[in-house]
């Protein structure tokens, strides 16, 4: 039999909400966060529709430029921002950006589509 796994955070940046709460409230309200994307239609693309995070306004953009990350791609953004609310949901403290401790046992699954 394999090991056990438990879920004990999550995290989510969706084109609709950043963050669970905002997540959950978007959906009860059918907000989609689809919308027409004009760098589709500059690529002359068939399909003009699309979903793209808005990360600039979530509460935990500021770990992006307080870890130096800016210039990350971004989807390692998205990662982050997911992960970090995920580690926060747990109910653990971010760790400072100097700490040198590990947290060997842990992990984190992270779906994108790009």
């Amino acid at each position: 039999m394999g090991k056990r796994v438990v879920i004990s955070g999550m995290g989510i940046i969706a084109p609709n909400a950043n963050g669970i709460q905002d997540f959950i409230f978007a959906l009860k309200e059918a907000k989609s966060g689809i919308e027409h994307l004009q760098e589709l239609n500059d690529f002359n693309f068939v399909c003009k529709l699309g979903g793209v995070p808005r990360i600039e306004n979530s509460k935990l953009y500021h770990y992006i430029e307080k870890y130096q990350l800016s210039e990350a791609d971004l989807s390692i953004k998205y990662a982050i921002l997911a992960g970090i609310e995920a580690w926060i949901d747990t109910g653990f403290e971010v760790p400072e950006f100097d700490n040198q401790q590990t947290h060997d046992d842990f992990g984190a699954i992270i779906g994108t589509c790009f």
